[in-house]
């Protein structure tokens, strides 16, 4: 193996870790996602809410989101702040699911807790393919090369 071949293999095993070590955490991430998720499932409780304020915010090659801030009142009268994507004008009432048991655990809208779950379950598959495909890279580098050399030192047939 030469010097660049060993220098593009290691390289793949750096990135490749590097990736997997990014898979990782957002697999827990999305582990995380799933636990408030189920737990708004289960014990989720609906408010009230009114919106209080909004802002932009950057959503890269798709522009700006605009996010509103959300107040709402816990069946235990305690008031809470939350952030949301929408297009609300301030002053409007929202419905904002919340965890009894958590209440920073919130989102807005019917069908919010369905989105928390897909966007659990999406975080988790990104996840495992951050760890999953970035050391395939390497190993098909290494292979490519054991070809190479099994190639270069075959003596040739019919010379």
């Amino acid at each position: 193996m030469d010097v660049l071949s060993r220098l593009g293999l290691g390289v793949g095993l750096v990135l490749g870790c590097l990736f997997s070590g990014l898979g990782v955490v957002a697999v827990s991430m999305g582990v995380d996602e799933v636990g408030d998720a189920s737990d708004l499932s289960e014990r989720g409780r609906s408010a009230s809410g009114t919106v209080v304020g909004h802002y932009e915010r950057n959503a890269g090659p798709a522009g700006t989101q605009r996010w509103v801030i959300v107040r709402f009142t816990a069946a235990d009268g305690t008031s809470h702040r939350m952030e949301s994507i929408s297009d609300e004008p301030v002053g409007a009432e929202v419905e904002v699911r919340y965890d009894p048991d958590d209440p920073a655990v919130a989102v807005t809208g019917t069908g919010s807790v369905t989105l928390h779950w897909v966007k659990a379950i999406a975080i988790i598959l990104i996840g495992l393919c951050l760890i999953v495909l970035p050391p395939a890279l390497p190993i098909k580098l290494a292979l490519e090369a054991r070809a190479e050399r099994r190639r270069r030192s075959s003596p040739t047939r019919g010379a």
